[in-house]
């Protein structure tokens, strides 16, 4: 409802274009009509694993017992990409749910499950310890390329290069955190001075400073990759991915 003057910024949800998907009343707005500005950090999941139970996807793969997984629960970003894990790495899940984050850090040093899925931030600079003493692994990361937390640790694609449609639709748009958008209208000329102001704050040296004195991650996305993206999942995620992501993500 806002003019298309340039004037209103929105702060995206990583997840709103898959609410938008299912057809939640939440959305009242169609992202892949939205001018992106670009988005200045990410977090993509990683999958924590126990190294007494599991040293690599492979093992997880040939386990004759299903693999324990902590989570959250139903509409949350760490169920959603256990689900990603399981369709496209192939592995066989048994997903624990009703834990909140903490808990599921304390069932994993407990043992009561064998993984769970965090932000790499979350995992590597929560408990250092873990990966010191190599209790825990980060066996694999969503997101289009490495993160540079866990360097070590592959990508999806790079386990599996055809990790399928279900992985397609949530990959790319989950590993963006709070992209900035502006009103479906707004004339050229408004969006060429925003986002050159946008560009010349990223490589502003006080944002920079502030960025690393708060300790938070500097990996941002460009504002045209973000709209390619969010315009071919709108328009050509197959029905039956949308259907299954209607399940998970209420």
């Amino acid at each position: 409802v806002a003019k298309a003057d340039g004037l209103a910024i929105y702060q995206l949800a990583s997840g709103h274009y898959i609410q938008q998907l299912t057809g939640s009343k939440a959305v009242q707005f169609d992202i892949s009509k939205m001018p992106i500005l670009g988005a200045w950090t990410r977090s993509q999941y990683a999958l924590i694993v126990r190294t007494d139970k599991f040293k690599s996807i492979e093992d997880m793969r040939k386990s004759k017992t299903p693999v324990n997984i902590a989570t959250s629960g139903i509409g949350t970003g760490t169920y959603l990409y256990t689900i990603v894990w399981q369709k496209a790495l192939g592995i066989n899940f048994r997903l624990i749910t009703g834990y909140d984050s903490a808990e599921q850090d304390l069932a994993l040093e407990r043992g009561e499950v064998d993984a769970r899925t965090n932000s790499a931030r979350g995992a590597k600079k929560g408990h250092p310890e873990w990966f010191q003493k190599d209790q825990m692994r980060v066996l694999a990361v969503g997101g289009p390329e490495r993160d540079p937390l866990v360097p070590e640790a592959r990508t999806v694609k790079e386990i599996n290069p055809n990790p399928g449609a279900f992985f397609e639709a949530v990959n790319e748009g989950l590993s963006v955190a709070r992209p900035y958008a502006l009103s479906p209208g707004t004339p050229a000329e408004n969006m060429k001075v925003l986002r050159g102001a946008w560009a010349k704050m990223l490589a502003d040296k006080a944002f920079l400073d502030e960025v690393e004195k708060r300790g938070w991650d500097f990996v941002p996305t460009s504002y045209d990759r973000l709209e390619s993206f969010y315009s071919k999942v709108i328009k050509e995620t197959p029905p039956e991915v949308v259907t299954e992501l209607k399940a998970i993500f209420p």
